[in-house]
């Protein structure tokens, strides 16, 4: 029995087709009644956090009403419904935890910490003893990744293998036509701008692809000896908060108009050796990627919840012609503000050091550096975002942590 007065219930009582709950402290939730035949989780209804939901949602009259509400002796609430009085019984805990006030949903929605060129590096910071030193310091780190969509990692030890060590322990590494793992280091012909030694502005990654990479790792394995090449990082989010608060209009045009975004990368043709079952082997060295993407993704309520800028990839877009002007002036704006330097953050990545970050919220970038004062080599791979998600979830848990339970910013896939 919940002890905790927002926890407690004091009164239920149907009213029509909604069921009121009172709380200890004053508060009433009102839950239509469909919600709550839906949520039954008993042995009949099966569990759908579980996979094991036994009925479907087409089962479940829009105009059901409840044969009965009670407050049990033990604190919990119980419904019975018609035809046949079916029971479901729901912990107080839960149901205020599902309150559908707007105060209480609200409650229950992450709030990304936004920052700008004044960010403290050390709310983002840890060592490499603590994130593999136990569950609070991993903890730690995915919290920094959650609020800040940004956290550094120093004293890590410069071995190609760390990158996928670490990022084995926050989620699961995807596959994409650049590999598991890559390596950016100087190259008089790169492939990509990242293999170059010029400036690279700021940007987020892979921009062309339909679901763009999510969480990144950078490990600085080696640096430039000029002093070159640091890091750039600015929050996509602030951007875009900053843009609806100078123009509505612009920001509202692009949560719904895309950009385009195309990167073509030459390589062998496919199926270039034959399996020895006479099946052709896909060569992954070549690929033609394109999306069509709005810049800034809202959820139902219009929370930013991912962005997505890259100018390096950008091309015209295929608008209609009254939509096209505005396009470009709306992307204008924003790519102001993305590159207004009191928005940014200048980081010089030590040889040990490590950055994780969310490529659906953060852009990064480079400075120049001279290709021939050492061989700077960063190696890096990418985390599926909804793994992390699910360690942060597990993690704090565990470790008794209120906020486990919020709903993340989930960026284009939500």
């Amino acid at each position: 029995m919940a002890t905790d007065a927002r926890e407690r219930a004091v009164g239920v009582a149907a009213e029509g087709d909604t069921v009121a709950v009172r709380w200890a402290e004053g508060h009433a939730s009102r839950f239509p009644a469909i919600w709550l035949r839906d949520a039954c989780a008993c042995e009949l209804c099966g569990d759908p956090r579980r996979g094991r939901r036994r009925f479907g949602i087409g089962a479940l009259s829009a105009d059901i009403v409840p044969a009965t509400v009670a407050l049990l002796p033990d604190g919990r609430v119980r419904a019975t419904w018609p035809p046949d009085g079916h029971a479901s019984t729901f912990e107080p805990a839960w149901l205020r935890a599902r309150c559908p006030s707007e105060a209480e949903r609200a409650r229950r929605f992450h709030r990304p910490r936004l920052w700008d060129g004044t960010l403290d590096r050390a709310a983002v910071q840890l060592s490499y003893n603590e994130v593999m030193g136990g569950e609070a310091g991993l903890l730690a780190l995915l919290e920094r990744v959650r609020d800040y969509g940004l956290a550094f990692v120093r004293g890590v030890p410069p071995d190609p293998a760390e990158v996928e060590r670490v990022a084995g322990l926050i989620g699961y590494i995807p596959e994409t036509n650049f590999g598991r793992v890559f390596d950016y280091y100087a190259d008089p012909n790169p492939s990509t701008p990242a293999n170059a030694s010029d400036f690279l502005p700021l940007h987020t990654d892979e921009a062309y692809r339909h679901r763009p990479p999510q969480i990144a790792l950078f490990h600085a394995i080696r640096q430039s000896a000029d002093g070159g090449g640091a890091s750039l990082f600015a929050d996509g989010f602030a951007a875009a908060e900053r843009l609806r608060a100078e123009d509505a209009d612009a920001f509202d045009l692009l949560t719904r108009v895309p950009a385009a975004y195309h990167r073509i990368q030459p390589g062998a043709p496919p199926g270039a050796d034959a399996a020895p079952d006479g099946l052709q082997q896909p060569k992954h060295t070549g690929a033609d990627l394109r999306s069509r993407s709005r810049a800034i993704a809202v959820d139902a309520e219009g929370r930013v919840i991912g962005f997505r800028f890259a100018d390096i990839n950008a091309g015209p877009p295929d608008l209609p012609e009254a939509l096209i002007r505005p396009y470009y002036a709306a992307m204008g704006r924003l790519a102001r503000i993305v590159h207004d330097p009191a928005l940014r953050i200048t980081v010089p990545l030590a040889t040990g050091d490590m950055a994780l970050f969310d490529n659906e919220r953060v852009l990064h970038g480079r400075t120049a550096f001279d290709a021939a004062a050492g061989r700077r080599h960063i190696r890096s791979c990418y985390v599926d975002r909804e793994s992390v998600h699910s360690q942060l979830r597990l993690l704090g848990r565990r470790l008794g942590r209120a906020d486990a339970e919020l709903h993340l910013a989930g960026g284009f896939g939500a």
